[in-house]
């Protein structure tokens, strides 16, 4: 049985994202913003590669629920 990883992209407190992912998966997100910081509200649950000034590579590492906030340019996401 595969485990999911269930993440929220957070923009800010109106505009947010969910996604879900298999363990080991790979999800590449594009932000509407270039980004300059990123803050996991769990750790183990993702693992997170800045793939790009706008892009972002998320891989399920295990079983669990994250929120992610990504900062950048005045933005909140």
């Amino acid at each position: 049985m595969l485990g999911f990883a269930a993440i929220w992209i957070v923009y800010s407190a109106e505009d947010n994202e969910k996604i879900s992912s298999t363990v080991g998966a790979l999800k590449v997100i594009d932000l509407p913003f270039v980004m300059q910081n990123y803050r996991p509200s769990t750790k183990g649950i993702i693992r997170i590669e800045n793939f790009s000034e706008r892009q972002l590579r998320i891989i399920g590492e295990k079983q669990g629920v994250c929120e992610l906030e990504v900062s950048g340019g005045g933005l909140s996401k």
